[in-house]
Order: C-alpha cells, then sequence, then structure tokens
C-alpha cells in the first residue's frame, strides 16, 4: 500500500466514530417512529429522545471498536514510500498538511536578539521619561500662566515682573553712578 493510502485509511477511521453515531442516531429515530406512532405528541417526543441518544450511544460504541480494529489491522501493512508527498511528511513519518517553517537559532543569535530587544526597550525608556519631562514643563506653563492671568484680574503684578523692574532700576543707577564719576 502507498503512504497516502496509509494516511487516507488512517484519517478515515478516526472519523468512524462519529459517523456511525450519526447512522446510529438517524436509524433508531426511523425505527421509534415507525413503532411508537399511537402516542401523544409529549410521549412521542420522549420516546424518540431516548431512543435516538441510545442509538447514537450505541453508534458511537460500535464505530470505536471499529475504528480500533482497522488501526491494529493497519499495523500490519507495509507500507511503500511515496516520493511526490514525501516532503509533506513530518521528521516522524506522519503526515501534515499545514505548511510550517521550522528555524533553530544558535546561541549567538539568541544573544543577539537579546541584546538588541534590551537596546530597544531602553530607548523606549529614555523617550517615556524625555515625553514625561515635556508634559510636566508644559503643565508647569500652563499653571504659571493661568496663575498670572488671575494675578492680573485681580489687579496684583507678578513676582516675575516685579523682580525684573527691580533689577533695571538697580542697572540704571549703577549706570547713573558711573556718569557721574
Amino acid at each position: 500500500m502507498k503512504y497516502t493510502q496509509f494516511t487516507f485509511i488512517k484519517l478515515g477511521l478516526k472519523a468512524v466514530p462519529l459517523l456511525t453515531a450519526m447512522g446510529g442516531a438517524i436509524a433508531a429515530y426511523f425505527w421509534a417512529e415507525a413503532n411508537v406512532s399511537n402516542l401523544d405528541d409529549w410521549e412521542f417526543t420522549k420516546h424518540i429522545t431516548l431512543y435516538v441518544t441510545i442509538g447514537g450511544a450505541m453508534g458511537v460504541l460500535g464505530g470505536m471498536a471499529l475504528s480500533l480494529f482497522g488501526h491494529a489491522a493497519l499495523h500490519s501493512v507495509i507500507v511503500e514510500d511515496d516520493p511526490r508527498y514525501r516532503e509533506k511528511r513530518r521528521a516522524d513519518g506522519t503526515h501534515d498538511s499545514s505548511a510550517k517553517a521550522t528555524k533553530f537559532y544558535e546561541k549567538s543569535d539568541v544573544e543577539d536578539h537579546n541584546k538588541s530587544t534590551a537596546k530597544t526597550a531602553q530607548k523606549y525608556k529614555e523617550k517615556e521619561q524625555a515625553d514625561k519631562a515635556e508634559r510636566s514643563q508644559i503643565l508647569e506653563m500652563g499653571t504659571e500662566g493661568i496663575e498670572r492671568k488671575r494675578k492680573e484680574a485681580l489687579g496684583i503684578k507678578s513676582s516675575t515682573a516685579n523682580q525684573s523692574s527691580v533689577a533695571n532700576k538697580s542697572n540704571v543707577s549703577k549706570s547713573g553712578i558711573n556718569k557721574g564719576k
């Protein structure tokens, strides 16, 4: 038997319990409908539910037994290699339909990754601190502007204006003293 046939049969045997459960439930429904037709609606529903449940359970059990015997029989089959589908198989010989890319990293690759991750984290931390300082500076300037507006509304001159005018007066007086000498 070729490898692809082997895998299809193996996958089909995995689906057998589900299929036999559905078949058992359907057969039990028709059997109950034929035998219990003279009951009222509620009793009829109870009987059909009971028969379908029992039929489904019997189907699952029968399907599991059939599947297990099929898997046991497949272990005695000689499987030929199928070169067309060799690249789709995993290393352990099982079939894999999804595409996977596996890459093995060396220790130096991991160390480089860790260094670059640490560098990037440090860069983001510095940027966050700079943004935080900038936000606090903007907030400080905004509160100073609000304070200045309140003082102007009350008619109080701001302390920065007073300090600069005092400094100007001292410079004028010093320059006047120098001119007099």
